[in-house]
């Protein structure tokens, strides 16, 4: 009996560590991959913010297997599936979005999504809605 129940146990860890790689729309969106460390933050409603005047240490890791983990201070606070989409263009000039996968309780998924501007190839900036109304910029380590 523990043969078997070790074997399932293999097939399970191996299935689930075989994760293909994400459909990648765009060459350049390959520079997404890696980790990205939190330089600042600006909210319409709230104004400015930098790892020293939050006393946060914030960074974020993308992988070519559509996973994403969000750290702060050291203390891993996300890790979520992502994937890639065209945006519509209506909130920004943007022509490529991220799309988290969230689960919720009732197993239903629920998506969040981010706007994607590089400015050369170690900075990223992310818009959450329009281009001046909130962004938070990383820069690649």
């Amino acid at each position: 009996m523990n043969k078997i129940y070790c074997a399932v146990i293999l097939v399970i860890v191996v299935l689930s560590s075989c994760r293909k790689k994400i459909a990648v729309p765009d060459d350049s969106l390959k520079n997404l991959f890696g980790k990205w460390t939190w330089v600042e933050s600006f909210e319409k409603s709230g104004g400015f913010s930098t790892p020293a005047s939050s006393g946060n240490a914030v960074y974020r890791i993308y992988t070519s297997k559509g996973v994403f983990e969000e750290y702060k201070n050291k203390s891993k606070q996300e890790k979520l599936n992502y994937t890639f989409s065209t945006s519509n263009g209506s909130f920004s000039n943007s022509v490529f979005t991220i799309v988290y996968k969230h689960r919720t309780l009732y197993w239903s998924e629920a998506h969040t999504t981010e706007y994607i501007h590089f400015k050369g190839t170690d900075t990223l900036i992310l818009n959450y809605g329009c281009d001046t109304c909130n962004y938070s910029m990383y820069v690649k380590q």
